[in-house]
């Protein structure tokens, strides 16, 4: 498996180029297709999508991240994250609740039920 999202260059090589032509083409590596023994690619020249099994993987390098310094955007990003983490955990707890509500309610007379005949 390789970095979704992360550069990387398609050799070229070809009987037909000359000395001085380009040798690879600058990508992005956008998946895998099943059944296929390559790598799908987005071309940043021409912007196109192709396949290539001859792949030179940069998985550190990631052309459109965000070009915002790191410092800035950090307590953002992670003050997002704690938020959307939040708001997940309250909403499988609210989902929880309300699965486990109605039976509560179905089991309360008969718990109380039970209580009063165990207390004379």
């Amino acid at each position: 498996m390789r970095v979704f999202g992360s550069l990387c260059f398609a050799i070229t090589l070809s009987a037909n180029k000359k000395k001085l032509d380009s040798r690879s083409r600058k990508c992005i590596h956008i998946g895998l297709k099943d059944g296929v023994k390559g790598y799908i690619l987005f071309d940043l020249h021409s912007k196109e999508i192709f396949l290539s099994r001859d792949v030179i993987f940069f998985e550190h390098i990631f052309p459109y991240q965000s070009s915002v310094s790191n410092d800035s955007v950090t307590p953002h990003l992670h003050m997002h994250r704690f938020l959307l983490l939040f708001w997940m955990i309250f909403f499988i707890l609210i989902k929880i609740i309300h699965q486990i509500l109605p039976i509560i309610m179905h089991m309360l007379p008969l718990i109380h039920n039970l209580h009063l005949h165990l207390i004379p």
